[in-house]
């Protein structure tokens, strides 16, 4: 969605302003930089002119070149401030944007991230914002000073002859309507570029992901091609945007020939400038090389201006993108410990075309053990995905201790819970790292109980580091019964006031299921415990599982009823 000038201002205002006297103080520098860098060619005017007999022998070159050279000294001193504090400004945005996005992404429902690309979005972080390191030494500090360098110039070149100024501004400002007309191409493709480097960077993460699938499958060269096409379409972008910014830069060079012909031809005429010092000729020439030069700068500026913008554009959309926020504010809604949790006629859909839950009823009394059993795709996970806070009811209503779910504070709320979910997610770290996940400075005595009662001390042992082992991204070097353990261990080390797992117990062997079960029935004695489950022959309390069906929930089933549904 293409933004407004004023709109994308004010984002960045509201962003930069917190370094506003820093960038006061490094325009400044520039402004002093860019005016002694005026003065050159006027030294040169005077320099010929005195040598051609026109100077003045008033003026004492000894005291000037000392005035000049401390003059020089400085904005050399100012020069090296102003460029190192332009880098450092750019550098902090960036990495500014890059945490703001972050923190949206965060905040965002589980309903964005369950229909968004990762790989997009780590584009979005690492392409998009990449480009604003660049705004204030690659934008802001050449389109000042070269604006500076426009104003100067046209004054001193005024001051040496008006009408020559005029004839040269008229050949500057000739081809402007073309450069905005090919800038605006160029940036078109630019834009599109982008989004096919954005979508093959999206491939190409979700694909070193399923690495496993792609080789079991044979699916190397078939990747690899459909990888290829992706590189294709942002090349072909590309490639016509460079032809666009070669005819560009054509132009604009023929634009210098044709101004500095310009100048040469009038200060060949004595009879149109018959007052014309060498001096002034030469100042002049420099002064329309300088200007020319500057506003060919700016177009360059313009260039970068244009693709900032619509990279700024797609993250101001990805930041302000509307969705239903299910976390709300952070010191908002209500705080308590939790207790009894109630699902009371609960309707609801992930895409609003087919109800995954249909009038689910029924209260899980504080401190219970409640199994919740059922086929696969009966909406078991999603009455996790509720009570997490991840999505809201459709209709009916979820609560929590007598308080319906979205006026919960969730910070405090999922601070009590112990989740497990159907695929847990080990990050990339040492096993203590891992399992101490929600709660750093955890006592190493409190960390071997939680591996003990999760059944991963052999496991543990077997490593050659013990708990300081390093696994993979992922958890990409262990089992998924070893993964579905080191989330138990993660959740129960926190002592939570509901522990709620979610088909943790799929990817254990008998044997070593029914000893989990055995020691989770003992330390969650008096605390509420929700076990989601397919199968349940081995989960003590099994006996009494609530059964769910097609979206909707029965009282307790006997042993042979749940098997039979299972089966079907």
């Amino acid at each position: 969605m293409k933004r407004s000038a004023s709109s994308r201002a004010i984002f960045l205002w509201r962003i930069v302003r917190q370094w506003k006297y820093r960038i006061a103080l490094a325009l400044a520098g520039l402004s002093f930089i860019s005016l002694t860098s005026l003065l050159y060619p006027w030294l040169l005017k005077l320099m010929v002119d005195r040598f051609a007999g026109h100077g003045s022998s008033g003026v004492s070159v000894d005291l000037l070149t000392m005035l000049l050279l401390g003059v020089f000294l400085a904005s050399a001193v100012v020069g090296h401030y102003e460029q190192i504090e332009m880098r450092r400004l750019g550098l902090r945005l960036r990495n500014t944007l890059r945490t703001t996005l972050y923190d949206s992404l965060l905040a965002k429902p589980m309903s964005f991230h369950r229909n968004a690309r990762v790989g997009e979005l780590s584009a979005r972080a690492t392409e998009d914002i990449g480009l604003f390191q660049t705004l204030f030494p690659g934008l802001l500090a050449p389109a000042f000073q070269n604006l500076l360098f426009i104003s100067g110039c046209l004054l001193l070149m005024v001051s040496l002859n008006w009408v020559a100024t005029v004839l040269v501004v008229l050949l500057v400002l000739l081809p402007i309507p073309l450069f905005h007309t090919l800038s605006r191409s160029i940036r078109r493709y630019a834009v599109e570029s982008r989004m096919d480097q954005a979508r093959a960077n999206a491939f190409f993460e979700e694909s070193l992901v399923a690495v496993r699938e792609i080789k079991s499958f044979v699916r190397e060269k078939l990747e690899l091609q459909r990888y290829a096409r992706l590189l294709d379409r942002a090349f072909h972008s590309e490639v016509q945007g460079s032809i666009l910014q070669v005819k560009m830069n054509q132009v604009a060079y023929m634009l210098v020939s044709a101004a500095l012909l310009a100048v040469f031809y009038t200060g060949t005429r004595r009879s149109f400038l018959p007052e014309w010092t060498v001096g002034d000729v030469i100042a002049f020439y420099f002064y329309s090389y300088t200007m020319t030069m500057s506003v060919l700068s700016v177009g360059k500026v313009y260039m970068s201006y244009q693709e900032i913008t619509g990279a700024l554009d797609r993250v101001m959309g990805l930041l302000h993108e509307v969705a239903t926020q299910v976390d709300g504010p952070p010191n908002t809604g209500t705080v308590g410990q939790i207790g009894s949790i109630e699902f009371c006629d609960v309707t609801f859909s992930y895409d609003h075309s087919r109800n995954v839950l249909e009038g689910v009823s029924f209260q899980v009394d504080q401190g219970a053990w409640q199994v919740i059993t059922g086929p696969s795709g009966g909406g078991k996970s999603t009455l996790a995905n509720l009570l997490m806070g991840f999505y809201r009811p459709d209709g009916g209503s979820l609560l929590v201790s007598g308080v319906p779910i979205e006026r919960w504070n969730m910070e405090s709320l999922r601070g009590q819970i112990g989740y497990v979910g159907q695929n847990p997610i080990l990050f990339h770290g040492t096993m203590r790292d891992n399992i101490t996940l929600a709660c750093s400075g955890v006592p190493s005595d409190k960390v071997d109980r939680a591996v003990e009662q999760s059944c991963l001390g052999e496991f543990i042992d077997s490593l050659p580091e013990g708990l300081d082992t390093l696994i993979g991204e992922r958890g990409y070097t262990l089992s998924g019964g070893q993964k579905s353990r080191v989330a138990i261990a993660r959740a129960i080390i926190l002592d939570p006031a509901l522990l709620l797992l979610d088909e943790a117990n799929a990817m254990l062997e008998s044997e070593l299921e029914i000893r989990l079960w055995r020691n989770l029935a003992g330390i969650r004695r008096s605390k509420t415990t929700i076990i989601i489950s397919h199968h349940c022959e081995y989960i003590p309390g099994g006996d009494n599982a609530l059964q769910l069906l097609n979206g909707k929930i029965s009282r307790p089933a006997t042993r042979e009823e749940l098997t039979a549904a299972i089966r079907q």
